[in-house]
Formats: structure tokens, C-alpha cells, sequence
């Protein structure tokens, strides 16, 4: 996430970049923000975030995984605590994202742990190749 911030410090500070970073911030607040619970929009908007990140090149898609994931805590913060059954068509813009982009969710995950130290760790799937037994697993 430090990396990532670094890399991207200078188009989040600088004033003659800030014309490219207000449409950025604007791409990425019109897809997360208005979202409705329809499987629709939930499907369109999702394209249209995979599209916003496919088609940008760092530094600015690390911008805008950076800001994915703050409006996604802002979105956490402000609707899911109003309206929880906002979360899920959230997580399903943002998972389909994921799935697409997958420093996304490095990212992500590094966002929520900043904000919430009590984060569900990864669950490892069993393989027999991996383990020798399934008390070794456990």
C-alpha cells in the first residue's frame, strides 16, 4: 500500500495534474456511488469499472485501485451502516473488479486491515497435493 501511495504522490499532489485526477475521481465516484440493488446496474456498473481500470496505465490505475478501495470504505462507512443490504451489490461491483484487476484486492484487503485490525484472514482451501493428511490442514 506505501509503494503504491509513492507511486502515485505525485499525480495526487500535483496542481497541474489535477484536471486528470478530478475525472478519475469522478469515473470511480459515478460507478460506486450510485449504485442500486438491481442486478442490472449491478452488471453495468462493474463493466464499466473493469473497463476504467483495463484501459489505464500506472501511475493512474494505481490512483484509482487507490481510490476504489477509499470510496469503497467510504461506502462501508456511510451507506452499509444506514442500509446493510447495500453491501452486497457493493461487494459484487468490487469483487467482479477483483476478479479482473487482482492488485485491486491486495489492495483492498490493505485498506480495510489500515481501517479494521480485526479482518477475516484467508481461508485455505484443502488440497491433498499440499498437505499430508487433514490433520496437517487443520
Amino acid at each position: 500500500l506505501d509503494a503504491a501511495r509513492a507511486l502515485t504522490r505525485e499525480l495526487s499532489t500535483a496542481p497541474h495534474l489535477k484536471k486528470e485526477r478530478r475525472a478519475l475521481d469522478r469515473a470511480v465516484s459515478q460507478h460506486l456511488l450510485q449504485i442500486t440493488a438491481t442486478r442490472s446496474q449491478v452488471r453495468q456498473k462493474a463493466h464499466d469499472m473493469i473497463n476504467l481500470l483495463s484501459q489505464l496505465q500506472d501511475p493512474h490505475q494505481t490512483y484509482c485501485i487507490l481510490q476504489v478501495c477509499n470510496k469503497c470504505l467510504y461506502q462501508c462507512e456511510s451507506q452499509v451502516a444506514k442500509l446493510p443490504s447495500f453491501a452486497f451489490p457493493l461487494a459484487e461491483v468490487i469483487m467482479a473488479c477483483c476478479s479482473v484487476c487482482p492488485p485491486l484486492y491486495g489492495h483492498l484487503v490493505a485498506t480495510l486491515a489500515e481501517v479494521c485490525h480485526v479482518i477475516v484472514p484467508r481461508y485455505y482451501i484443502y488440497n491433498p497435493e499440499l498437505y499430508e493428511s487433514e490433520e496437517a490442514y487443520f
